[in-house]
């Protein structure tokens, strides 16, 4: 019997699943369902490798240009051996960042500021302007928010999708985004991001909840997700504890002209 996914590890098998059916240019996948996405922009989530198989790594960096940062995530503690493998790819440990979960059963409505309403995103919606708010609120550059959007990810109507999209609108003009990625039996909350003049109102927290309480209604009983410094109060104030860690490795410019020398 498979033991149970980790709140780590689901943020692996989330991106795997937005770029698995995805129809970004520059995106390399694998059998393993790993995958490299290359755009070259000037951003580390523009250019990643994820659960990519250690024998493809040099050949998967490689399609990275070289002056362009980059980055791989790894759940779980540091391991020597891909330290080693991704080091001399350029790629040196940058810190890790908090995984954390939370029992659905303790969530609670998020209240939605007036005048704003919070709503799944539907196929025939324009894509655009989610990515375009994710580009501005995380912030992400275009093509890579372009490529974690509806944009170029396979989103359904199915109430039980894997991928559902939420954003936030005000008169109309999307100004917040989350992503709910139901894998593996947990309910992971991605891209919560919101619009620099839409902030401090509790649209983060209300772009949280909404999506686990869908999910909750759904049968599902734990929420997890990876907390950035910004939003890591918000979540603690929703109930979400510590549990585990992603170990983050960046390569800058500099460290991949001198690999490749």
């Amino acid at each position: 019997m498979r033991r149970p996914v980790t709140a780590a590890e689901h943020l692996i098998e989330a991106l795997k699943l937005v770029y698995a059916d995805n129809s970004a240019p520059n995106l390399a996948r694998y059998p393993s369902g790993g995958f490299v996405l290359a755009t070259g922009e000037p951003d580390i989530f523009g250019n990643v490798l994820i659960d990519v198989p250690l024998e493809d790594w040099s050949s998967a960096a490689s399609r990275i240009p070289a002056r362009a940062p980059a980055c791989t995530m790894r759940p779980g503690d540091r391991d020597p051996r891909f330290e080693e493998m991704a080091g001399g790819c350029g790629f040196l440990h940058a810190g890790a960042i908090p995984a954390m979960s939370v029992p659905l059963e303790s969530v609670a409505e998020g209240p939605v500021p007036e005048g704003y309403r919070i709503e799944r995103f539907r196929p025939g919606m324009d894509g655009q302007r989610w990515a375009e708010a994710l580009s501005l609120g995380y912030p992400v550059a275009p093509m890579a928010a372009r490529s974690m959007s509806p944009v170029c990810a396979s989103i359904a109507n199915d109430p039980y999708s894997p991928l559902q999209y939420f954003q936030a609108c005000l008169d109309g003009e999307v100004v917040g985004v989350s992503l709910l990625v139901l894998v593996h039996g947990l309910a992971g909350i991605y891209c919560v991001a919101t619009v620099p003049d839409h902030r401090r109102k509790g649209l983060g927290a209300a772009l949280t909840a909404a999506p686990l309480l869908r999910a909750r209604d759904l049968g599902y009983e734990t929420g997890v997700l990876q907390a950035s410094e910004m939003g890591y109060p918000t979540y603690r104030r929703l109930g979400f504890e510590d549990d585990g860690q992603v170990q983050i490795y960046l390569r800058t410019p500099l460290e991949a002209e001198e690999c490749a020398r």
